[in-house]
């Protein structure tokens, strides 16, 4: 009689593995339209991504502070910026650490001088409504509010995936 463990372990080692080839980027015409994202950003104020898209598209991505990938991630982000911001492109950073740690999250973002826009997302309502359930989850957002782009995790190399996806959508809008 063969024991379940014995089953199990390859079959699992064999699924992992399978999901390591998988790329963790995924590109698209349009994926779907980006819900309302209505919320407080760090100091306080109000901010509506609908708002943010009528100068150009934007880069929404889901992060934590604990979160070792965004972590890897948001120094990309802040480069696209820098590279795109004369074109129009927003990055809106939705932190998830929660309520109880939003107080650090300021510190961390002057620390690190990112000067994109950084929302809180404490009771996880926004991360629901556009059902993330990775962090970093990110988002390219054009000016309709259609969703051209998304990667789910980040590993080396998916900036390039994503400067690509940039490119190619600032190329359509550009007469």
């Amino acid at each position: 009689m063969i024991s379940r463990k014995a089953v199990l372990v390859p079959a699992l080692s064999i699924m992992l593995a399978g999901m390591a080839l998988l790329p963790a980027a995924q590109a698209s015409e349009t994926i779907g339209s980006v819900p309302t994202i209505r919320a407080r950003d760090l100091k306080g104020k109000r901010f509506d991504l609908k708002e943010t898209l009528k100068s150009g598209p934007a880069i929404v991505t889901f992060w934590a502070t604990w979160c070792k990938p965004c972590l890897k991630e948001l120094p990309e982000l802040q480069k696209l910026r820098e590279e795109f911001k004369d074109q129009g492109l927003s990055i809106v950073a939705i932190n998830g650490d929660g309520p109880v740690d939003a107080a650090k999250i300021k510190p961390f973002v002057r620390a690190k001088k990112y000067d994109f826009k950084v929302i809180l997302d404490g009771d996880g309502n926004l991360r629901r409504r556009l059902q993330v359930e990775v962090f970093p989850t990110t988002y390219l957002v054009d000016r309709d509010g259609e969703i051209r782009h998304r990667q789910v995790g980040y590993r080396q190399g998916d900036e390039k995936i994503l400067r690509e996806a940039v490119t190619a959508l600032l190329a359509e809008t550009t007469p």
